[in-house]
């Protein structure tokens, strides 16, 4: 059985309200998969965020493994994806082109139709 102390956290992706997320790898495997894992405290889960990853099958949702628990805290094992998030990358390259604006508009609008044709609210 997995717990959270089989993984070894690299780095902080980011950081939410309420949530962390890091970059980790698990201690004991020779490929050092990169997964990603966000804390939540158990004091600030609204919605039931495992049961709806688990649920979820599209490119544009990032990929749900399994969670763990500690007494304060659940922890998503997710994907990993090693491109830098959409914030980001807006930080580092400030203007888009008109080109690259409708590639990134149609993807989060690709994401956003997945999620509500299974009635999944997200913000």
């Amino acid at each position: 059985m997995n717990t959270i102390d089989d993984f070894h956290f690299l780095k902080t992706i980011s950081r939410g309200g309420y949530e962390r997320v890091y970059l980790a790898i698990k201690k004991n495997d020779e490929n050092k998969t990169k997964y990603a894992i966000k804390l939540i405290n158990k004091r600030y889960i609204v919605l039931n965020e495992c049961n709806v990853l688990a649920i979820m099958n599209s490119q544009f949702v990032v990929r749900f493994f399994y969670s763990l628990q500690s007494k304060e805290n659940i922890y998503l094992i997710m994907e990993y994806m090693i491109d830098d998030d959409l914030i980001s990358f807006l930080c580092i390259k400030h203007i888009l082109e008109k080109h690259e604006a409708q590639f990134y508009v149609a993807e989060i609008a690709l994401a956003l139709d997945y999620l509500h044709q299974r009635d999944v609210t997200y913000w």
